[in-house]
């Protein structure tokens, strides 16, 4: 896993069927839409990895898929760590909407 705050995948077309994003932990599968975006934080709020964020994409089964990835990086917000809530976790939204809040406790 890099160590970005965030990262967003663009979803810009091409996708007839399939090519879902799959969040493991959650079990859950975001279907692709051609203007949506899926966007991730894959460390917890004190800058420590966190694993629940890991996700895959399901291959499609056919046409194509036309995604841009955009990374935000993390090295230089170190200063910005939240130490309140150090092991605060992200919430899966799906087109604005709550899907799933992990509410599993650090590994």
């Amino acid at each position: 896993m890099r160590l970005f705050k965030i990262r967003l995948v663009l979803v810009l077309g091409g996708i007839e069927r399939y090519g879902e994003t799959y969040f493991i932990d959650a079990n859950l599968k975001v279907v692709p839409k051609k203007g949506s975006a899926v966007m991730t934080y894959n460390l917890y709020s004190c800058g420590e990895k966190d694993e629940s964020a890991m996700h895959g994409f399901c291959s499609i089964s056919f046409g194509e898929k036309w995604v841009s990835p955009v990374w935000i990086k993390y090295e230089h917000q170190t200063h910005l760590r939240c130490l309140a809530e150090p092991y605060l976790h992200h919430q899966i939204l799906v087109n604005g909407q709550s899907k799933y809040t992990h509410q599993n406790q650090h590994r």
